[in-house]
């Protein structure tokens, strides 16, 4: 959960540096050094513009777009690189998809929080929860009586037996015995499937993993308070079908915001790459402007210019 959180956070500080330390393109347009007077009015007339006397429509053309800045607009808020090159419905869809994926995850990733508190809670709870003491007796009996486990089992059980109930602090965040209860459950094998051994240890209290394998592994399942000792191992309580559905339903739900967040990664992306685009297109259309020209009096006339950028 962390994790996805700052693959989003990174994102926006990259794109964001990438734009502070970007130097701006110079697109203006070309000066020229201070002329004398050439007596010819339609020359003279551009002197107060500053254009260069090649290109007389020089001054009223649209401004060239910059694909590098528009790249880097939309890296840091899609659809702005695309407002940039006039390009308005494509920035609009950007920003607008940019508000919906932001939206969406933070609504799931919240949402996921609290479905883990829920679950977490009905894991801690003292009367109807999974109880590591219980669990722990479980297995001690298991390995005292069971004829499939063998003597190294047997004598660990024992062990911690003597050091369970020795101790007065028996809450389940008690490291005291935890070790010797790992040491057991790596010794213990279940008594179907072909003696195989037991695939976990039970991990440290009140961790994520802690939560996630007593509600995933039947192994655990003599834990949960409606286990009995007519119960079987291998088969699920209810209150552990229940907590696991709990659990997947909080997964399911990081899965979705990881998923929009990966959208929301992709939507920088391609929209900065488009408003690079729009950019090389922005310079390369049919421009039509208008203007004035200078006219041999002195005066300027109305025109209306049309180009094409190749």
């Amino acid at each position: 959960m962390e994790s996805r959180r700052l693959i989003l956070s990174v994102s926006f500080i990259i794109t964001a540096v990438s734009f502070a330390i970007s130097q701006p393109i110079n697109v203006g347009y070309l000066k020229h050094a201070e002329t004398q007077l050439t007596k010819n009015p339609y020359l003279d007339s551009f002197r107060d513009k500053d254009q260069v006397l090649a290109d007389p429509f020089e001054f009223f053309k649209d401004e060239p777009k910059s694909p590098l800045k528009a790249a880097i607009f939309s890296a840091v808020l899609p659809g702005a690189g695309e407002w940039y090159t006039e390009s308005y419905k494509s920035a609009i869809g950007f920003f607008a998809a940019e508000v919906v994926f932001i939206g969406a995850y933070l609504y799931y990733d919240s949402e996921a929080i609290s479905q883990e508190k829920a679950y977490q809670k009905v894991a801690n709870d003292p009367i109807n929860g999974w109880s590591v003491r219980k669990y722990a007796d479980y297995l001690i009996d298991l390995a005292q009586t069971s004829g499939a486990q063998d003597q190294k089992a047997k004598d660990l059980a024992e062990s911690l037996y003597s050091r369970i109930n020795s101790e007065s602090d028996q809450t389940p965040g008690n490291r005291a015995w935890w070790n010797e209860l790992n040491a057991l459950e790596r010794e213990m094998v279940f008594e179907y499937g072909g003696r195989a051994k037991f695939s976990h240890v039970l991990p440290t209290y009140n961790s994520q993993q802690y939560y996630e394998l007593i509600g995933k592994y039947n192994q655990f399942n003599p834990g949960w308070s409606d286990f009995t000792d007519a119960s079987k191992m291998e088969n699920p309580t209810p209150f552990y079908i229940s907590y696991r559905n709990m659990r997947t339903k909080a997964n399911d739900m990081h899965n979705t915001a990881y998923t929009y967040l990966v959208l929301t990664v992709m939507n920088h992306s391609v929209s900065a790459i488009n408003a690079a685009i729009q950019a090389h297109l922005h310079n390369q259309n049919l421009q039509l402007s208008l203007g004035s020209l200078p006219s041999g009096d002195g005066t300027r006339t109305p025109a209306l210019n049309i180009s094409l950028k190749l």
